[in-house]
């Protein structure tokens, strides 16, 4: 990705918990989604495959240069009620 940084507002990474069934049962597996939010309203939404990269770590080095890094998550699991996304903290 090759992207100014005066265009970056924040960037956001998404732990989003579902539930899942294999033979043993069922299981609650985390899935990570990175966001970068941008000063005209877009948002660019990947994962840590997709980017190639450790987007954790390019998150940090956003931070350390004044871009707004956030955690969020989202409870899909059996049984949720509330799946909306809930902030969880800055870095």
């Amino acid at each position: 990705m090759d992207l100014a940084l005066a265009d970056v507002a924040k960037a956001l990474r998404l732990e989003i918990s579902r539930t899942s069934k294999d033979s043993d049962g069922e299981y609650t597996e985390v899935e990570e989604r990175f966001e970068l939010h941008f000063v005209d309203g877009s948002v660019l939404t990947f994962d840590r495959e997709t980017a190639g990269i450790n987007p954790h770590r390019v998150f940090q080095a956003l931070k350390e240069r004044g871009i707004a890094y956030e955690l969020w998550s989202q409870d899909h699991t059996k049984g949720s009620v509330d799946t909306s996304k809930t902030f969880q903290r800055s870095y």
